[in-house]
């Protein structure tokens, strides 16, 4: 597992009355609070390309509805829609976290395998003293092939109570925290499938919060 440092920018950072040096240890004694409970909104620019990227908009698409011909399905004065719901998987990292770097490839080939799924991966850096720039120069570099949030790293660390590194959450459809693995895993492929079949939608496994790590 790989802490976060506790530079000046992160002492300023409100992690919790106990301090960061106490927090991992807290956090692998007891549940995380955020378990169960609505994921905290989280924003920012898009790591690759251009634009904001939202989390409520990547766990709603709305999708117009089109005949067999192509052309728009309309009810009245209006296109008819339907929103599709997604499971979303935030992978915590920045860029001097060795085992987050070590992950990469597994989340890639975890992205790729679920293309087509009601489910999104996405990366968030947490670096505090980074420019938005060499942040895409790593990711480049190091072959992130997801998409990335670049947020407002003080309030991304605070409100997901990010304390250690890496750090995965998963959002279900529902918009809520079910599960958190915290560390390095060798058997991460298989954790994330496991708590896949639990919260996608459609899936008949109950979905069941759960901490791992």
């Amino acid at each position: 597992m790989n802490r976060l440092r506790p530079t000046p920018s992160l002492r300023r950072c409100a992690l919790g009355a106990l301090g960061l040096l106490l927090a991992g240890t807290l956090a692998a004694a007891a549940p995380n609070p955020l378990l169960g409970k609505r994921a905290p909104l989280l924003s920012g620019r898009a790591g690759f390309g251009t634009g904001l990227i939202n989390l409520n908009k990547l766990q709603n698409e709305i999708v117009y509805e089109r005949d067999a011909n192509g052309q728009p399905v309309r009810e009245g004065n209006r296109i008819k829609f339907h929103v599709e719901k997604y499971a979303v998987v935030l992978n915590f990292f920045a860029t001097y976290c060795v085992p987050c770097v070590k992950e990469i490839p597994t989340f890639n080939r975890l992205a790729k395998s679920y293309e087509g799924k009601p489910v999104r991966f996405v990366y968030v850096n947490v670096d505090t003293e980074k420019t938005a720039e060499q942040v895409r120069d790593f990711a480049k570099q190091k072959g992130i092939a997801v998409e990335m949030i670049l947020p407002s790293v003080h309030y991304a660390l605070e409100a997901y109570k990010i304390d250690a590194l890496p750090r995965i959450v998963v959002v279900n459809a529902d918009g809520i925290v079910s599960h958190v693995i915290t560390g390095f895993q060798e058997d991460l492929a298989a954790q994330i499938g496991a708590i896949l079949d639990e919260v996608l939608p459609g899936s008949k496994a109950p979905a069941k919060a759960r901490k791992t790590g």
